[in-house]
């Protein structure tokens, strides 16, 4: 029903994700003035303070939703993701692994405490992680990415390679993929494909610094001192 509460809570997160914070916050706090116990609501209020990154308010709205069901792993998760924007590592490891202890089939809270790992520098704790979450979610390109980050960071190149090269093939746009790519055939020496991969990356995303400095040294290996 047009103006229900839920009616309210469906149009605050379709207004997120059209990048209207105000108009989002309007319609979902209107639906917590009519049912401001609600879990629904509460934790869509928290998702879209956590996509406009409002942390601290995300962070409440979450808490008053884990009083209402404590034992959610979608609160825990929701956290935990709060607490990794922030950088507060260990406060997300804590909230990702009440998350598995919940439930243990939750592959996004087993993926983010990998990345939280490596945000960490403690790579081989990462690595039982992120394959888990590959074990349950083969095909996500996402996965592949990081953990063939993970793989390269612990000198095995060629293996990272192979996955990157398997998460591209799903997401070929996107642009941190083409850096990781450009990274690592500078590595094995495969400069001219780098330069392509690391010019795409550019191409896709212009205000990532590291890729200008992998781009630089790999014009240096080609002869190009100019560029």
């Amino acid at each position: 029903v047009k103006d229900s509460a839920d009616y309210l809570d469906l149009e605050a997160q379709t207004l997120s994700l059209q990048h209207r914070k105000d108009d989002a916050l309007a319609a979902i706090q209107k639906a917590l003035q009519e049912n401001p116990k609600e879990y629904r609501y509460l934790m869509t209020q928290g998702r879209i303070y956590q996509s406009f990154n409002d942390q601290p308010s995300a962070i409440r709205s979450f808490l008053l939703a884990g009083q209402l069901q404590p034992h959610s792993p979608d609160t825990t998760y929701s956290l935990g993701m709060s607490f990794f924007m922030m950088e507060e590592w260990d406060r997300a490891a804590t909230h990702f692994q009440q998350t598995l202890a919940l439930d243990p089939s939750y592959h996004k809270a087993a993926f983010m405490m990998g990345v939280t790992d490596m945000a960490n520098m403690h790579m081989p704790e990462a690595k039982p992680f992120l394959e888990e979450a590959l074990k349950q979610q083969p095909h996500n390109p996402f996965y592949h990415l990081q953990y063939g980050v993970l793989l390269s960071l612990q000198g095995d190149t060629k293996s990272g390679l192979q996955e990157v090269l398997l998460a591209k093939e799903q997401i070929p746009s996107y642009a941190p993929l083409h850096y990781h790519l450009g990274r690592l055939y500078n590595q094995t020496g495969d400069y001219e494909q780098a330069r392509q991969e690391l010019e795409t990356a550019i191409r896709l995303e212009p205000g990532f610094p590291k890729t200008y400095y992998q781009l630089g040294a790999v014009y240096h290996h080609l002869g190009n001192e100019e560029k």
